[in-house]
């Protein structure tokens, strides 16, 4: 096991923790944390669907989602889609689904971890209207670029070149701005994420607004 010390509380001493390890590529990983991440939770009277998207480098991330979406649509008032940390790579079409699958209330966390097409997803998401963006400013780094492979089925190279033909070329060293703003410190947070709880209120509110409860 993967052995680390945590301190909860700057008053107290740190304690030592042990974690399982396995041995997987990291896209893989990231696959099962995205599959994972499906969870359906509760604010106040609201039932609120929630998915992280941790990456969109293949048809898998997609189809993940779109099963997520469509297997919690009838049973939530609103939807938290969480574009935070890992890897950008997806396009405008992992939206379908907010569009003809689900069209109920949308809150999309975003942060500094948010880069590449995933920035994408954030900005048509908040030029259309589409949903309200909670978190802290993206990583602004957006560009197109082409896999290289170097070894056959092994590993390949991604460089990143130029703005893409499509979406918006001012994203680069600018990133998208939350609609609302809510800062994240992790230190002392005790799980605590103060983030995913104000996206969770905001999703409440605009389904109450929305339609009244079921």
């Amino acid at each position: 096991p993967a052995r680390l010390t945590v301190r909860r509380n700057p008053a107290l001493p740190p304690w030592p923790l042990a974690l399982p390890t396995q041995v997987s590529s990291f896209s893989r990983l990231l696959l099962q944390a995205t599959i994972n991440s499906r969870q359906l939770l509760e604010s106040g009277d609201r039932s609120i669907g929630y998915f992280r998207l941790w990456s969109g480098t293949h048809e898998d991330f997609k189809w993940a989602l779109r099963s997520a979406v469509l297997g919690l649509s009838r049973s939530v008032d609103a939807f938290v889609l969480d574009l935070r940390g890992g890897f950008g790579g997806a396009d405008l079409s992992f939206l379908d689904v907010f569009k003809s699958g689900y069209s109920g209330p949308l809150v999309v966390l975003i942060d500094g971890g948010t880069r590449s097409g995933k920035e994408w997803l954030a900005s048509e998401l908040q030029a259309t209207h589409r949903a309200t963006l909670v978190g802290e400013r993206t990583a602004g780094a957006f560009l197109g670029g082409r896999w290289f492979e170097v070894e056959a089925g092994r590993s390949a190279l991604y460089l990143a070149v130029s703005a893409p033909a499509a979406g918006d070329p001012s994203l680069e060293g600018k990133g998208v701005d939350p609609d609302i703003a809510v800062s994240m410190d992790l230190r002392y947070s005790q799980g605590e994420d103060p983030q995913l709880v104000k996206a969770l209120k905001t999703a409440a509110a605009l389904s109450r607004a929305a339609a009244p409860v079921r």
